[in-house]
């Protein structure tokens, strides 16, 4: 669940370690005596890339890179290559992503797909994604099924000839993702079934789709016979998951020989993200309110992931409490009470405290990264930004004569008038705070000696 978790960029784009994370998934079919099909699909996150203007249109460029090491006595590199892309950014669009695939024949053998993705723009490159794929021979005596591609859209009967997605006469958009729910109300799927005409104990067989939850209970299913009048075929599916409780699933598509019970299935776990829906038979109302939030759907990477960025708010007993915790559903609980208790009109459904902290996060990750610290909050600046907001008055001082770069903000409102003082001493971007007279910072009554490019140079050796 982990590893694909860090891609819901749709429905929290703030949790992922890195705002830049492509999301890539794969798929094997056949296609010969000695090898098959590969079919690897990647989604870029435009929204979360930086853009470049050209001709008065903005694009974002990115690289997509894929190796391929063959499993044998060790790792040996079988296949490697990188692809160059450039989009237009469309604003209007509702997911921002840039989804394709590459495709490879690929002979029988073990395997291990390593994918990443770079933004060229800002040079921001994202972690490596890891599959271990293994490519058999398809057996020649009994039906088969081929891997699950799941999928954001299927157009049947496509005209569209010349489209990456097509086969079969249909055009297969994938979400690699595998995230379901709010802007993709349905989750699409595609498959082959290969051999239907071998080991006949009967003139039919049954298929069967099925969608379970976590706890295996079956929450949609769809049965049919087909006759074993052909070789192959292609099967696909659609479920509404608009009333589906969100979570992670097992997608099932099985075929099955009626008389002799013998069966094929290929399974693939997707994710529904449904947060106006809750499934209150399940759980108790204290658990009901968590799992209407997003911290529901959290691995503990993503869980201290968001304590890091929220601590900055943090009184010092919630810190060491937090470090104290040791259990999932612990620090699931206490960010939930966390953010509930700072919520400044709880008669609403939104916590509006922090929407704006979430603004402000959005804000100084894109302000204040630099090539030193490329994540914005972690920046001295984005922690005081994230603390107190927006500057009543920032002051900018990039060129002075015989003096770093430096910037000092006023907070006329918080105690009777505060100011902090920042200062870039490696001229890179990367601006720490030297001096503040707000109560609980950094306070040097000498500040204005240490903007001196000498003495800078002396402290930074």
């Amino acid at each position: 669940m982990k590893k694909v978790l860090a891609f819901l960029l749709t429905a929290f784009t703030l949790f992922a370690q890195n705002n830049f994370a492509p999301a890539f998934d794969y798929a094997v079919f056949n296609f010969d005596d000695s090898s098959k099909y590969l079919e690897l699909y990647y989604s870029f996150p435009s929204n979360e890339m930086t853009r470049e203007l050209s001709e008065d249109e903005e694009y974002v460029r990115g690289e997509l890179t894929l190796k391929i090491l063959k499993m044998e006595d060790s790792l040996e590199t079988f296949y490697q290559n990188n692809w160059d892309f450039e989009n237009v950014v469309n604003n209007n669009s509702a997911t921002h992503e840039l989804t394709g695939l590459i495709s490879l024949q690929i002979p029988f053998g073990r395997y291990v797909l390593v994918a990443s993705g770079k933004d060229i723009v800002s040079g921001d490159i994202s972690e490596e994604q890891k599959f271990e794929i293994l490519v058999e021979k398809t057996p020649e005596d009994i039906f088969s099924i081929s891997d699950l591609e799941v999928a954001g859209n299927i157009v049947q009967f496509s005209e569209n000839t010349n489209s990456i997605f097509y086969k079969s006469t249909l055009e297969v958009m994938p979400n690699p993702k595998l995230v379901f729910g709010k802007g993709l109300p349905v989750l699409y799927f595609y498959c082959e079934f290969y051999n239907l005409d071998k080991s006949k104990d009967s003139d039919v067989l049954r298929i069967d789709h099925q969608l379970l939850n976590s706890r295996n209970e079956v929450k949609y299913s769809k049965s049919k016979f087909v006759k074993r009048n052909s070789g192959s075929r292609v099967e696909i599916g659609a479920i509404n998951i608009m009333d589906i409780f969100s979570g992670s699933y097992t997608l099932n598509v099985s075929l099955t020989d009626t008389v002799s019970n013998k069966s094929a299935y290929a399974y693939r776990k997707v994710y529904i993200y449904n947060p106006d829906l809750l499934d209150t038979t399940q759980v108790t109302a204290g658990e009901a309110d968590i799992l209407a939030t997003e911290f529901s759907m959290m691995d503990e990477e993503e869980l201290n992931f968001v304590f890091l960025y929220s601590k900055y708010i943090a009184a010092q007993s919630e810190i060491n409490a937090w470090n104290d915790l040791i259990t999932v559903e612990g620090k699931k609980n206490f960010l939930y009470e966390f953010w509930k208790k700072r919520d400044t009109n709880p008669s609403t459904p939104e916590n509006e405290y922090r929407t704006e902290y979430l603004d402000r996060l959005n804000y100084v990750n894109h302000e204040f990264s630099n090539m030193v610290t490329k994540e914005g909050f972690k920046t001295d600046r984005g922690r005081v930004y994230l603390m107190l907001g927006k500057p009543d008055d920032i002051s900018r001082y990039p060129n002075e004569s015989e003096q770093v770069p430096y910037e000092i903000w006023r907070y006329d409102q918080i105690e009777s008038g505060v100011i902090f003082v920042f200062a870039d001493y490696n001229f890179l971007g990367n601006y720490k705070q030297i001096h503040s007279n707000k109560r609980g910072e950094i306070y040097n009554r000498y500040w204005q000696k240490q903007i001196n490019v000498e003495n800078a140079n002396y402290l930074t050796r």
